[in-house]
């Protein structure tokens, strides 16, 4: 599957949360089904 992706034939969708402080609420979204694809918390250096 990893060369369908790379050429394209298949596609994957990823639902970024940013912060830290978002995480609680990511957790819920993915339980809802309120999520697109993968869904992941994104922090940034300075976060926690």
């Amino acid at each position: 599957m990893a060369e369908w992706v790379r050429q394209g034939r298949i596609a994957y969708r990823v639902d970024v949360v940013d912060g830290i402080e978002n995480a609680p609420q990511a957790l819920a979204r993915l339980f809802e089904g309120r999520n697109i694809g993968k869904q992941l918390v994104s922090m940034s250096p300075g976060d926690g």
